[in-house]
């Protein structure tokens, strides 16, 4: 569920951190040269015979630079106007402002014997701030920002191309990349994916978030989800992006993360009307694990045989394995081969090539737990493997 939040939402991690490279970059697009008749004089003096449209070509370059810059420096203030303002509102919140009222001095207060003491509560205190805080955002307008950083990874990995992403585009998910930081501040927590654990900002990011994939929610959704969130928090299942993020991947790891993927996918399945979840699905990735730093390979094999064959080939690279391993590798990819094929081909038979998305979802958990007790068979022949390497996620075509 939040993974994709993150992005970020992640937001809150892979989709943010290239931002201050990408607006660097713009910034220093290169030197742009002085026409001087048909003569173009570069910064350092050396002179150049140009065509005319090399000099317009230039001339467009450099007015799209003064525009970024511009755009730059509008946000920077807006930026340094919202530390100040955060600034002002924690020392009020803190010390107490010099125009406010003097407490009656201590020989002033008459006793009451039927008062009670008010302890101050600095939880509740600091939910006021987070509060006022996250009352502040625009949560439409970031949401629309990640919804348009997705679609242009997904479209430029479909086009097996790198995305291009317009200067305001980075300026907002830049301005995200702050929201989060001072959000992550004010809680008190160094990783800023528990941001995307803290129940305020849920209850303000997700329904935003599924609004902007054409899922709007009504009042009686938004309360049904805000349920299922307390729940979700309290089962045992539970693991927090905050914990699924940090570190190396591992199969735990993405277990944890996938299957809380899955079991959010299935509430929208069943709260969702038809048309909303129709959108929902339309707009999402159908990979479980989109968004994930993780490396893949794809086996083509006309054969279970074959894909076996090739499997022990590549585990016997991987680990290092002697001819007396590699068989015992052999036995292990023949079962994994044998239980991942039994598996998509039993939803296949069920539910044809298009997959709803949470049926396609519960399928990856399904094949990720398989290649996780695989792997974990070979990690047994070689006690040196390292148990929190990295998994490659198997495909077999």
């Amino acid at each position: 569920m939040e993974r994709r939040s993150r992005g970020i939402l992640l937001v809150a991690g892979s989709i943010l951190f290239g931002i201050g490279v990408s607006v660097l970059f713009i910034a220093l697009g290169g030197t742009i040269p002085r026409k001087d008749g048909s003569v173009v004089t570069l910064n350092d003096g050396q002179k150049l015979d140009v065509s005319p449209q090399m000099v317009s070509s230039w001339r467009a370059k450099e007015r799209r630079l003064e525009s970024a810059e511009a755009e730059l420096a509008r946000t920077r203030a807006e930026m340094a106007a919202l530390e100040s303002r955060l600034r002002e509102l924690e020392a009020a919140a803190d010390a107490g402002s010099d125009t406010a009222p003097k407490p009656p001095a201590e020989a002033d207060i008459k006793p009451d014997a039927d008062a009670a003491a008010v302890p101050e509560d600095p939880e509740a205190e600091k939910q006021r701030k987070l509060n006022e805080l996250l009352d502040k955002l625009d949560w439409d307008k970031m949401t629309d920002a990640i919804h348009d950083w997705i679609k242009l990874n997904r479209d430029a990995r479909k086009n097996g191309k790198q995305p291009v992403f317009d200067p305001a585009l980075l300026m907002e998910l830049s301005k995200i990349n702050v929201s989060i930081a001072q959000i992550a501040e004010l809680l008190g927590e160094e990783n800023i994916w528990a941001v995307w654990d803290n129940e305020l900002v849920l209850q303000r990011f997700l329904p935003a978030y599924l609004k902007g994939m054409g899922a709007e929610l009504t009042d009686a959704q938004r309360g049904t989800l805000f349920e299922w969130m307390k729940a979700e928090r309290a089962a045992e299942t539970y693991a927090p992006p905050a914990e699924t993020a940090a570190g190396p991947a591992s199969f735990d790891r993405l277990i944890s993360s996938a299957e809380r993927e899955l079991r959010f996918a299935e509430w929208l399945r069943s709260n969702l009307s038809a048309s909303q979840y129709s959108s929902y699905s339309s707009a999402m990735d159908n990979d479980i694990f989109y968004g994930q730093e993780l490396s893949s390979k794809t086996f083509k094999a006309a054969t279970e045989e074959d894909a076996t064959a090739a499997l022990t080939q590549y585990w016997q690279g991987a680990y290092g394995a002697d001819p007396t391993q590699a068989t015992a590798l052999g036995q292990v990819a023949d079962q994994y081969v044998k239980d991942y094929y039994a598996t998509t081909y039993s939803y296949s038979r069920l539910y044809g090539n298009d997959l709803p998305l949470h049926v396609s979802f519960e399928l990856q958990v399904k094949l990720l737990k398989l290649q996780a007790t695989a792997e974990a068979q070979c990690r047994s022949l070689f006690p040196d493997a390292d148990p929190q390497q990295a998994p490659t996620i198997f495909k077999f075509e």
